[in-house]
């Protein structure tokens, strides 16, 4: 029994010292980004999926909002579906943009925050 217990502190701390290094990552990633002029930059390493927000400008006085989380492979798979769903009607991408406006415009875009997330709202565009 005190071999079974042994096991599973020994587990844990590996996972807690994997997670302690993936947030001393993230909030060093968060660094480089604001050096880089990135504007905005949080990280956010204790949500669900960890996640770097930050804004983006195009260099044309615009400013895009950016999400970056790494390792997770089903955020590639979404991202391909819904690129995959704009190539089969051209009116795709117009409308999801046009809702995802609405949606920030009245503040109702963050799952962190309890609301539908901005993949959701794609979802139910199409």
């Amino acid at each position: 029994e005190d071999e079974i217990y042994r096991k599973e502190d020994s587990r844990r701390a590996k996972t807690n010292s994997k997670r302690s290094r993936f947030r001393y990552f993230l909030i060093g990633l968060s660094r480089l980004l604001e050096r880089q002029g990135m504007l905005n930059v949080e990280a956010l390493p204790n949500a669900r999926v960890p996640i770097l927000k930050f804004k983006a400008q195009d260099g044309l006085d615009f400013a895009f909002d950016c999400d970056l989380c790494i390792n997770n492979a089903l955020a590639c798979i979404n991202t391909n579906l819904l690129f995959t769903y704009t190539m089969l009607d051209k009116r795709v991408r117009p409308l999801i943009m046009c809702v995802k406006y609405w949606v920030k415009q009245r503040q109702i875009h963050n799952a962190f925050r309890g609301y539908l997330s901005s993949y959701t709202y794609s979802l139910m565009v199409i």
